[in-house]
């Protein structure tokens, strides 16, 4: 129902679900599975994306006039894929805030949900960069980067990675790594609970290399 109703010389468009791809005009080459998915958003203005991918289901829990599917308030946003839908009440579907980022990639429940213009952000992974709204970030895991609001060119991997920083430039790789960061910027953390897992008194330290199991919990810097 109402799936591209709204198309005028958009074509080689697959559209599925009630509102899916409802708001395209000109867009093509897209793919929307699922309600109010690509521009189901009835509010929106007229998309223009291409090549878009958008698979899985408003947010259920929330009020009818704010649920969204992903992709939802795409206008302008290209080559953009989001698989995955809302993780809890107040949360944003994947890539459902996106309007204008380009060459994204979200899987996963609230997946860069609140991205609105960050392009060439990758997050896989449950509210991995939920909070996003920069760019050429990588998270992958468990609520990886899931507090990284505008910063730039940080790489997360493993459950909890870098989950509450803000900072620039920071690479994380294994379970719990670098979680303690918050504005420290330019640091690497490799190892489960590297620079990281409890360690309170860590928030603003940049530069430091921690390599091993727990190495750093407690930097002096």
């Amino acid at each position: 129902f109402s799936a591209g109703s709204e198309i005028t010389t958009g074509d080689r468009n697959l559209l599925i679900g009630t509102n899916s791809g409802r708001k395209i005009s000109t867009g093509h080459s897209n793919v929307a599975i699922g309600h109010r998915t690509l521009g189901g958003n009835t509010g929106a203005k007229a998309k223009t994306g291409v090549g878009n991918i958008a698979i899985g289901m408003q947010n259920t829990a929330q009020t009818v006039s704010v649920r969204l599917g992903p992709l939802a308030n795409n206008t302008s946003g290209s080559f953009n894929v989001a698989i995955g839908s809302a993780n809890q009440t107040t949360a944003s579907t994947t890539l459902a805030q996106n309007t204008t980022g380009s060459n994204n990639i979200a899987i996963g429940a609230s997946a860069l949900g609140s991205n609105l213009t960050g392009s060439s952000n990758t997050a896989v992974g449950h509210t991995a960069l939920s909070n996003n709204t920069g760019s050429e970030n990588v998270a992958v895991g468990f609520q990886a980067l899931r507090s990284n609001t505008s910063s730039l060119r940080n790489v997360a991997v493993g459950y909890l990675a870098l989950e509450n920083s803000t900072g620039q430039r920071n690479t994380a790789i294994g379970s719990n790594a670098g979680s303690n960061i918050s504005t420290g910027t330019d640091n690497v953390a490799i190892g489960p609970g590297a620079l990281g897992a409890g360690a309170s008194s860590f928030v603003t330290g940049t530069q430091n290399i921690a390599i091993g199991f727990e190495n750093m919990q407690y930097p002096s810097s």
